[in-house]
């Protein structure tokens, strides 16, 4: 709630007569709402109302949802590079945290979550917050058709792949990444050593409480350097978004140059 400057009855400012006056004070009001909505809900606003959908799921559920948000900065740096209005394909979105929070951000973006465990695309379609602009399919994400989208999401994910799968994966994420959009891929960089260690320990909770499903017998950490040259090969630009602080979990960016 804001308390706006006080309009005089005698303000001719906003028009001569009440039709014309009661249109333009509206959208004043509209137009201050949003700047007030903008400032206010961050991600860190919609923490509970996340963790909300996620409850009466299992107490281990509730407790993996609080802990990887809270991880993943309540995914802020994905929010600041996104546009409100863009397409979003989020490939191995799991229980769709990351989904969720990315409309509650911006709810005119068409979000589009795909992973091949059947039940947390169950558990994402049946959260209280679903809306007809965030859908959640059970797709193998390999034989996934990918269509054109303002953005691509990868987050944790490639290390499941082979090497071989990861560049195919995110080559034909690039061939149908729109222009202006970007591609994000977040996964640890095993150059990082010291990192490496934690994100080791993770992967190893994730995947041995049921988190993760592993479709190989071993993960396949990647480099920074491996995903550069991928962009490369592609004539894309690359950069790094943000440095791993703990872990060695490192976001990444591509883009057309």
């Amino acid at each position: 709630m804001k308390y706006l400057p006080r309009i005089s009855a005698n303000d001719k400012s906003y028009g001569e007569d009440y039709v014309s006056r009661a249109k333009a004070i509206t959208k004043y009001f509209k137009d201050e709402y949003e700047k007030l909505r903008a400032e206010i809900e961050q991600p860190i606003y919609f923490k509970e109302r996340l963790n909300m959908n996620y409850i009466y799921k299992g107490p281990i559920l509730e407790w993996y949802i609080k802990y990887k948000i809270k991880l993943e900065n309540y995914y802020e740096h994905y929010h600041r590079l996104i546009s409100p209005t863009a397409r979003i394909l989020d490939i191995g979105c799991g229980y769709g945290q990351m989904s969720y929070m990315l409309h509650f951000l911006g709810r005119e973006r068409v979000l589009t979550g795909i992973d091949h465990d059947e039940e947390k695309i169950d558990i994402a379609n049946n959260c209280y917050s679903k809306k007809d602009n965030i859908n959640f399919y059970c797709q193998n994400i390999l034989e996934y058709e990918i269509t054109p989208h303002d953005v691509f999401i990868i987050n944790d994910v490639l290390h499941y792949l082979t090497y071989e799968e990861q560049e195919s994966l995110v080559t034909k994420c690039i061939s149908n990444l729109n222009p202006n959009g970007i591609l994000l891929i977040k996964d640890a960089d095993k150059k990082d050593e010291k990192g490496q260690k934690l994100t080791w320990l993770t992967e190893f909770f994730s995947t041995n409480f049921g988190f993760n499903i592993m479709p190989h017998d071993r993960l396949f950490f990647t480099s920074g350097d491996d995903i550069r040259k991928i962009a490369e090969k592609n004539n894309m630009h690359f950069s790094i978004v943000q440095d791993a602080k703990y872990s060695s979990n490192t976001i990444f960016a591509i883009k057309h140059k």
